[in-house]
């Protein structure tokens, strides 16, 4: 749909994405070789050599379901050490199909029509390691770009809310993975979006002028629905 639309309160739950290295040959090849989805495209790559880059614990997690498939798992880490749970890390550690290569950040994804190497920057120079398919997980971007500028956001561009989820641009509210958790929130993850409808219902209603109602059930979802 397109178009200009009017309403006394927005919610804006539109999430994250992986962020992507930024490098040569990157967005070339997506698709021929590099994937965002180890489950999804796995499969792809029997008896294969891989990289994963990151060291959270979606990198972790990620290279170990790639070993099922793949011959061999290069875990690329710019740092000397994981920042992943323990447990993942032990896992890692454990399992003779992951390579770890601290210390390196990759420069390029290189090839003809799919993925063939990558080039890796060591530290005191650069190599080129042959892969067949190169799965990037270093955190996530907000999908924010849409939201107005003067809207608060902190230093990863997730936006900034108070207690109740609203931003700092009054009738604008944000929930999910776009918006940055509140400083003295309780240190847990919430729950998916819409579960937090709570505060829009609950605490939101109140900040609502009494002259102005709240539209009836019915016509809420008949024009969803359209």
């Amino acid at each position: 749909m397109t178009g200009s639309y009017h309403a006394r309160q927005v919610i804006v739950a539109s999430g994250a994405k992986l962020k992507m290295l930024g490098v040569p040959g990157e967005a070339e090849f997506e698709g021929r070789g590099v994937s965002k989805c180890a489950d999804c495209d796995g499969p792809m790559f029997q008896n294969e050599t891989v990289a994963v880059i990151g060291g959270g614990d979606s990198a972790l997690q990620e290279a170990g379901v790639l070993t099922h498939y793949c011959g061999k798992v290069l875990l690329i880490h710019r740092g000397t050490a994981f920042s992943a749970q323990p447990r993942f890390v032990e896992q890692v550690k454990a399992n003779p199909k992951i390579e770890v290569r601290f210390g390196s950040t990759v420069e390029a994804v290189l090839g003809d029509k799919m993925v063939e190497k990558i080039r890796v920057n060591t530290g005191s120079g650069s190599e080129e390691l042959a892969v067949a398919g190169v799965f990037a997980y270093i955190g996530l971007e907000p999908n924010a770009a849409f939201v107005p500028e003067a809207v608060k956001r902190d230093a990863t561009g997730r936006l900034v809310t108070g207690d109740t989820l609203e931003t700092t641009l009054p009738g604008l509210w944000a929930a999910g993975a776009v918006r940055c958790r509140t400083q003295n929130a309780p240190p847990k993850p919430w729950p998916r979006a819409c579960s937090k409808g709570r505060y829009f219902s609950g605490a939101g209603r109140p900040m609502l002028s009494r002259s102005q109602p709240s539209c009836p059930r019915r016509r809420s979802v008949s024009m969803l629905s359209r």
